[in-house]
């Protein structure tokens, strides 16, 4: 229960710190260095950011005129915000507000100076720069564009949009229309329009046009190329995770139970505070890897209104990845404000292929039971079993899932199993009885059953029968991952006939990183991780890492990069794939693990 405690106490300080005061600009002014400063005294709630945006200034220039060593602020504080007049050329410099959709690219075809020259008086600038901060700009007679010998003619295409031209030439929509205003009127056809000679001459590096037509949510300013993103290490990354904690209820189970490690928890909690153990883990892991982030958490009550609220009151310029809800509702509820932003939304445990159909900012990590049947399709086809008996008790579920696992099944390929050397066979147990069962067998080749339910009375029958059966004829079984929590089963059954199961999660206790991760686990909260807690791990890993190495906008990047493909952390393998040109992600990796004889799970090698 200590553990449950001291994670109760850092949310309820936590939690629900994204809740914004009304920033009023403060009257008090003082000069530092002839330099002018408003005196901000900080109040609750308000935030390094919220600040920075109220005064128009940037977070880093706050920070450098406070010699602040982290964007963390505290009630009371008082920092001195720089007063900028925009029309100061002085210092031989003019103060640009960077806004929505400028780079450094626009920026210097605008002043008509160099990216270097930017940086050199902004050294910070070559880590990128954000809405509202602040650039000194040096100052230049000329500031048009006027050489003309720097830009190339580019005829739009069929196909072509925004864009589609400004992923294809490396340059973001807003530089494009500051060169061609008169495509603020839309494009058209055969238009000519001018694009920086220099991108042009770089298009084979650029996304094949194939891709780009499906991907019509990223046409918005500010997206960076997957090639260009460089991380700065001095930058957190600002994460959201939002779970049904229950901590109030939790807080009064505490109190009613004075043993400390008793392990009550309310209702079916528990496992959600064990996943949050996990990112807390895999975040400690990546911070030793030059990783930075800020984690808000929020309890979501399983209550659609509060997760609503939470929503509407997130600082979405300020969010780079939200992990949760975990409840289908909950979830569906969250997206829709994660695509109105453009937030990745990482859905945790939910299956519901619907939640990703119309919305690309979505990834789902469990996969869906399609996708599951299709690839234990695959594996079952270059198996070459050739004798496949389907088995259901007349339930619609279970007929439904026979009949889309029967048509993948026969999707086969010639070089693997000619189609006249499989047969497929479909027994209604209901109807049916052992004997039926028996003359569906074949005693020349191995049998291979497959029983989609979970109903725990037909599957024990059903298995006893089977295993009467086994001492003639070579049976083995696929059933579902619920089989191993049914009481009645008998295990030697199943053992018999080499149980398997169709699961997406596999923990290899072999596996070095799998070791760690249990060592570590045990050491920080002095007790077993459970499957909870290890899906939490191998999440933020895994997404940490994407964000790490391009951006907040990764989604883009699986289009283009196959290396995407993360094996063996520890007990999740994810490849994900965007299921249409206008939906969110899946992963698609599956495996079918079996039961060998000391009844230790291993993935089947057929």
């Amino acid at each position: 229960m200590r553990k449950l405690l001291y994670i109760l106490i850092f949310l309820t300080a936590n939690y629900n710190t994204f809740a914004q005061n009304e920033i009023k600009i403060s009257e008090k002014i003082t000069t530092i260095n002839n330099q002018k400063f408003f005196v901000h005294t900080i109040e609750s709630g308000q935030t390094l950011y919220s600040i920075s945006k109220a005064y128009k200034v940037s977070q880093t220039d706050v920070i450098n005129a406070n010699k602040l060593i982290s964007p963390s602020i505290n009630d009371g504080q008082t920092l001195y915000i720089p007063i900028y007049n925009q029309n100061n050329n002085s210092n031989g410099y003019k103060i640009h507000t960077v806004g929505k959709g400028e780079t450094l690219f626009s920026l210097s075809k605008t002043y008509n100076i160099t990216i270097d020259d930017i940086i050199k008086i902004n050294p910070d600038a070559k880590y990128g720069i954000k809405i509202d901060q602040n650039l000194k700009i040096p100052v230049q007679e000329n500031e048009t564009i006027t050489n003309q010998s720097k830009f190339t003619s580019y005829e739009v295409k069929h196909g072509d949009t925004l864009f589609s031209i400004s992923q294809k030439f490396g340059i973001s929509i807003d530089e494009i229309i500051k060169l061609n205003p008169q495509l603020k009127d839309g494009l058209k056809i055969g238009q000519i329009i001018n694009l920086p000679k220099s991108n042009s001459e770089k298009i084979n590096d650029s996304i094949p046009e194939k891709e780009i037509k499906d991907n019509l949510y990223f046409e918005q300013d500010g997206v960076i190329p997957c090639n260009k993103f460089n991380y700065d290490k001095t930058k957190a990354f600002n994460i959201v995770l939002l779970l049904p904690l229950h901590t109030e209820f939790n807080l009064n189970t505490i109190n009613r139970y004075k043993e400390e490690k008793d392990p009550m928890f309310y209702k079916n909690t528990q496992r959600f505070y064990e996943f949050y153990e996990g990112i807390l883990l895999a975040l400690q892991k990546l911070k030793t890897q030059g990783f930075s982030a800020n984690l808000k958490v929020f309890d979501t009550e399983n209550d659609s209104k509060t997760v609503k609220e939470i929503m509407e009151n997130l600082d979405y310029p300020n969010i780079d990845l939200i992990i949760g809800p975990v409840y289908s509702d909950n979830v569906k509820i969250a997206s829709h404000y994660a695509k109105l932003n453009k937030v990745n939304l990482i859905s945790p445990l939910s299956q519901n292929i619907e939640l990703i159909e119309n919305n690309p900012f979505v990834f789902q990590v469990i996969p869906s039971n399609e996708i599951r049947i299709k690839n234990a399709s695959q594996i079952i086809n270059h198996s070459k079993y050739s004798e496949i008996i389907f088995i259901h008790n007349n339930s619609e579920t279970e007929i439904s899932t026979i009949n889309f696992f029967k048509n993948e099944l026969l999707k086969i390929d010639s070089s693997v199993l000619n189609k006249n050397d499989r047969k497929i066979k479909i027994i209604n147990f209901e109807k049916s009885s052992a004997q039926k069962i028996k003359e569906s067998l074949s005693s020349d080749t191995t049998n291979l059953i497959i029983i989609p339910s979970e109903e725990e009375v037909f599957v024990t029958k059903l298995t006893s029968i089977l295993y009467s059966l086994s001492s003639g004829y070579k049976i083995e079984i696929i059933g579902t991952p619920k089989w191993e929590f049914f009481q009645s089963i008998n295990i030697d059954y199943l053992k018999k006939m080499s149980f398997k199961y169709i699961s997406p999660i596999f923990n290899d206790y072999s596996n070095p990183k799998t070791i760690d991760f249990l060592s570590e686990y045990k050491i920080t909260y002095e007790t077993e991780p459970s499957t909870f807690s290890f899906e939490g791990y191998d999440i933020m890993i895994y997404f940490g890492n994407l964000l790490k190495s391009y951006g907040r906008h990764f989604q883009f990047c699986f289009l283009k990069n196959s290396n995407l493909y993360n094996k063996n952390e520890t007990i999740f393998d994810m490849n994900f794939k965007r299921i249409n040109s206008e939906g969110g992600f899946e992963n698609n990796v599956t495996s079918i693990l079996e039961y060998n004889e000391k009844f230790i799970l291993k993935k089947t090698e057929f």
